[in-house]
């Protein structure tokens, strides 16, 4: 009786403490390649999510990353991804969700020198950017939106100095000092009526 109770006590607690980790579907790869390392984490994804059109689609499949717009054919790159060149310094680092670039990317030249920060948001550039030149000095910052740049860009082409250009959705329009003005209450008439 004690080898019967004894061995129905081992099948319960093998199921009790043998539980299996749920996959998530999440997968690490690593590529090698002639000229750079790739790490990435890819997620298959249910013929349910349709694709942007519009949108780039990076992913994964024969071994390579592959890159469509509007479409995809393979494991979507999903999480962090980081390039590296052969001499093990960074080249690119970012994140992926569901095949599509967000958050913040950051690249950088063989020499380590970081060449640019883009802010990215389902696939397209949306947020701060700055540039960097081959000597590691900003040499322009602003930000898009849509892809565009859209306010005050900021170029440096001296130490110091700086030249600035106003966007609007991508074009170059004048600076409009009315709006500026009419945030100082002192240039109001206080009895007209408020915009």
């Amino acid at each position: 009786m004690k080898n019967y109770l004894l061995i129905v006590l081992l099948v319960f607690s093998n199921n009790a403490f043998g539980q299996k980790v749920p996959d998530y579907g999440i997968n690490s790869v690593r590529i090698i390649e002639q000229d750079k390392t790739l790490q990435f984490s890819v997620t298959s994804v249910p013929a349910a999510v349709a694709a942007y059109t519009t949108t780039p689609y990076y992913w994964y499949s024969g071994n390579q990353v592959n890159v469509t717009q509007g479409s995809y054919s393979g494991k979507l790159l999903n999480g962090p991804y980081r390039e590296f060149f052969l001499n093990k310094n960074l080249k690119t680092e970012g994140s992926f969700e569901l095949g599509r670039k967000t958050g913040v990317w950051k690249t950088w030249n063989e020499k380590g020198m970081l060449c640019d920060i883009v802010a990215w948001k389902n696939g397209i550039k949306n947020g701060r950017y700055i540039l960097y030149g081959a000597d590691g000095k900003m040499i322009e910052s602003g930000i898009n939106k849509l892809d565009k740049p859209n306010g005050p860009v900021h170029f440096y082409p001296k130490p110091d100095s700086v030249v600035t250009v106003y966007y609007k959705k991508g074009v170059v329009t004048p600076r409009d000092t009315s709006s500026i003005w009419k945030r100082f209450n002192i240039f109001r008439n206080r009895n007209a009526k408020h915009d």
